[in-house]
């Protein structure tokens, strides 16, 4: 509806969404210096500037230890996703998650599970053009990883 079309557009203007083409929609993670889980809601994502929400990312991977462990697989796989996007003309994919899920095991390797989920929100696109701002998103979060 109109409606829904006019309260996603004001939600991404007031996100980093517009701005990026990211936004972290929450997150659980196990803090090691608290000794303790942290979960964050919807608010939380909503909250995160340009200038805070690279930092936030990176608390969700832990140590650096687990960072290094972490990330390269991360990063992969949602590479991975970004070349998909950048190839296939079939469809327009609005308001999807890259959902990352990790059990730390500091004495181990760690094994990510990267997926892309949410598809509730799709158009066709026929073969005639590319989601180019699914691209710039997937482009600036491989970006952000990396950092």
């Amino acid at each position: 509806s109109d409606e829904k079309r006019a309260k996603t557009r004001d939600r991404d203007r007031n996100t980093t969404t517009a701005e990026l083409g990211v936004r972290v929609v929450g997150m659980k993670y196990f803090d090691e210096e608290k000794n303790d889980y942290v979960k964050h809601s919807k608010d939380y994502g909503k909250a995160l500037t340009k200038e805070n929400v690279v930092p936030a990312m990176m608390a969700f991977f832990g140590t650096q230890t687990n960072r290094e462990k972490v990330l390269p697989s991360v990063v992969n796989v949602v590479e991975e996703i970004r070349t998909l996007m950048e190839t296939q003309t079939v469809a327009k994919v609005y308001s999807s998650s890259i959902l990352i899920a990790y059990d730390a095991d500091p004495e181990g390797v760690i094994l990510p599970r990267v997926r892309m989920i949410d598809f509730a929100h799709v158009i066709p696109l026929n073969g005639k053009a590319h989601d180019e701002e699914y691209i710039v998103g997937i482009r600036n979060f491989v970006k952000y990883l990396k950092a």
